[in-house]
């Protein structure tokens, strides 16, 4: 009971957290709201790559983090314990295995597509996404 409100505990200071850095990223839906033209279907896409950055640059490097410090603490605090010493190494070696896991995809990828694509515009931007669709003329913004 004592580890599940201290992983609750850890988690709300996570979500606290995150406010800093949604003030200092630009909005996850790039369309419709305040001055911003209509949103039309190549938004969806940009929205899902808006998702996938903020994952990749905001969410894992928090979780990761708070869970090393977590972990970090049972290793610690657990001296007395071989259990806890050894729940916290085990904690510790799966975040940076996750870590690993998720930037290595990206990597893999990357390099998949760089290969098939060859010299081709694509296989050096393929991670970023530009909208080349414009708002029909008859949706008139505001």
């Amino acid at each position: 009971m004592k580890m599940k409100t201290i992983l609750i505990t850890i988690f709300v200071f996570s979500l606290l957290a995150l406010p800093g850095f949604a003030l200092a990223a630009p909005p996850l839906v790039p369309c419709g709201t305040g001055n911003l033209p209509p949103c039309n279907i190549c938004d969806i896409f940009k929205l899902l790559d808006n998702i996938q950055k903020f994952a990749i640059e905001k969410a894992v490097p928090l979780i990761a983090i708070t869970s090393i410090l977590f972990a970090g603490f049972l290793m610690i605090l657990g001296g007395a314990d071989p259990g806890k010493f050894a729940q916290g190494k085990k904690m510790m070696g799966n975040v940076f295995l996750g870590i690993i896991l998720v930037y290595a995809s990206f990597m893999i990828t990357h390099s998949i597509i760089k290969s098939i694509a060859g010299a081709n515009e694509v296989s050096t931007r393929w991670y970023q996404f530009e909208c080349k669709t414009t708002t029909p003329s008859y949706i008139k913004p505001g």
